[in-house]
């Protein structure tokens, strides 16, 4: 663990020069500026809450370094009648991702305590050769959308598992979505924390676009941040993709009528490496708001 050394005041007032440590109602500056953040879970234990937020910071760094990414995602749908939009369709999208990263040491630059006990960090990283540093990360996400006869069912599922060498215990992120029914959950090492549903509210800051993915804020900033870096990752387009479209015309009985209906099944196949950055972040409406660049 590494922190920056601070310097006692000389008149012995026990206040601190250039500490990397504040607190405030309100979130700081840097916190909207992008760069290699990581947000711990509410907790008391501010040094618990730091070992998780610098984790999280180093599995950001890894996830920024060409990161290999699997994916295949399927829609299916039949419209009730050739002539008429879409009305009974399926979609389901799952990817794997994974990050190895060795030689490299960092800094934490910041830390802040927000109002409702979570520790930010923000890190400084380099590639240093003479450094045993070794850091994994493997994560996945999935996701279901099933609308038949006016009936909706979602789903989704994230999941990010993160080792590293200095430290004994490996992370988890667990978010799980079933229709109505979510469970947030995270472990550290043996500990598992399932986190609550509760109000966390913080001003408006910075701009937002309809572009920008968003989450809002029930479980959490770390359940908002990474879960608009899933968003932006669902969305990625890719040179490689390869696009399987297969469609005909059924005829299918309904109360004793037989109609013409269309099927059509598109299935696209990804396997790339991908480097994302981290622009900036914005809050409006308690919904937080990322903006991320991702390249092959």
């Amino acid at each position: 663990m590494l922190l920056t050394q601070t310097l006692k005041a000389d008149d012995n007032t026990g206040e601190n020069i250039n500490s990397p440590v504040s607190s405030h109602d309100d979130l700081p500056a840097w916190f909207f500026e992008g760069g290699v953040i990581g947000i711990s879970d509410p907790s008391s234990d501010t040094l618990w809450a730091f070992n998780q937020a610098l984790m999280r910071a180093l599995t950001l760094y890894a996830l920024n370094q060409n990161t290999e990414v699997s994916s295949v995602y399927e829609y299916y749908y039949i419209d009730d009648n050739v002539k008429n939009i879409t009305k009974n369709q399926k979609s389901h999208w799952i990817a794997e991702i994974y990050s190895n990263q060795e030689n490299f040491s960092y800094e934490v630059e910041k830390i802040f305590h927000t109002k409702y006990k979570e520790t930010i960090v923000l890190l400084k990283v380099w590639h240093d050769f003479s450094s045993n540093n070794k850091l994994t990360v493997e994560g996945s996400f999935m996701y279901h959308y099933d609308c038949l006869n006016n009936k909706v069912v979602y789903g989704e599922k994230q999941q990010l598992v993160t080792s590293f060498s200095s430290m004994n215990d490996v992370i988890e992120w667990n978010s799980t979505v079933d229709n109505n029914v979510v469970n947030k959950m995270s472990i550290v090492g043996d500990e598992k924390v399932k986190l609550k549903n509760m109000l966390m509210i913080y001003d408006d800051k910075g701009q937002v676009t309809d572009e920008m993915p968003f989450a809002e804020n029930h479980y959490g900033l770390w359940d908002c941040f990474i879960d608009t870096f899933f968003q932006t990752l669902s969305n990625l387009e890719s040179d490689k993709l390869i696009i399987k479209n297969t469609s005909r015309y059924v005829t299918l009985e309904d109360n004793g009528v037989f109609e013409d209906k269309l099927q059509n099944i598109v299935r696209s196949v990804i396997k790339v490496n991908v480097s994302s950055k981290l622009s900036f972040l914005s809050l409006k409406n308690n919904k937080l708001y990322a903006k991320w660049e991702m390249t092959e």
